[in-house]
């Protein structure tokens, strides 16, 4: 297992950050600024040492060749955190026209989309469908983001959703709502695509209220993406929300 992933998984923030620090130290190549040096903002977030991962992405985000949405995906989530959606929003706007973005330009329009559902009243999530079907509009291709991002504008079942991503056409046809039970053929090569999966289930969840189903789906979310072992931000969040009182308020920091 990867070592900081390790730590990571025992909450043992201090030790994960130090190892994704010597490891990003031997990247010396990395002109967007991702792989182990993303890490240790994301760690440093889950440690709830704001005002260092403030200052982290803030680095990021000055050294990158080009603006990287990812940078700003994880600046707006510490403000958002620390109680200042306003704040958040900024950043995360700024994600949306990034130079360079992962998952189709996707990553911050499914942020806001699980934004949106944990907090559907907020004047600034209003628009969350609309940008999510925008940046949809510009991906094309057969890829998981696309099936999320269609998932989450009602456009597919959770079902659909399965068969779809891993092209199993016959399992509409054997089980009603398939889950990754019935695919413990392969499903170990593709745990990073099922924690996704299993958390925008549970986003979609959250949306119709059933925040108990929702916790289950956190819990499926962790379980994969424990054992791809790659830092996913759905992961953070996911933990985030597992490690925080449901009625806990956030801090400004």
């Amino acid at each position: 297992m990867n070592a900081a992933f390790s730590h990571l998984l025992r909450r043992d923030y201090a030790r994960a950050i130090s190892y994704w620090r010597r490891e990003a130290r031997r990247d010396t190549e990395n002109s967007f600024q991702l792989g182990a040096i993303c890490d240790v903002g994301a760690a440093l977030i889950l440690a709830s040492r704001y005002d260092d991962a403030r200052d982290h992405f803030d680095h990021l985000i000055q050294e990158a060749w080009r603006t990287v949405s990812k940078h700003f995906l994880y600046r707006g989530l510490i403000e958002w955190y620390c109680g200042d959606l306003p704040a958040a929003m900024t950043h995360w706007r700024r994600g949306l026209k990034a130079q360079y973005a992962q998952d189709w330009g996707l990553e911050v329009p499914f942020l806001l989309s699980f934004v949106a559902a944990k907090e559907p009243r907020a004047p600034e999530v209003q628009d969350t469908a609309e940008i999510l079907r925008r940046a949809l509009a510009r991906a094309h291709g057969d890829e998981l983001e696309i099936y999320l991002a269609r998932f989450l504008l009602g456009e597919l079942e959770g079902s659909e959703l399965y068969v779809h991503a891993f092209n199993i056409e016959e399992a509409a046809n054997t089980v009603r709502d398939p889950t990754p039970d019935h695919y413990l053929g392969w499903a170990e090569l593709h745990r990073r695509e099922l924690a996704r999966i299993e958390f925008y289930r549970g986003v979609k969840m959250l949306q119709a209220g059933k925040r108990a189903s929702y916790r289950t789906q956190l819990a499926k979310t962790l379980e994969h993406a424990e054992q791809s072992q790659v830092l996913i931000f759905e992961f953070v969040l996911a933990l985030h929300e597992t490690e925080s009182a449901p009625n806990k308020r956030r801090i400004r920091r």
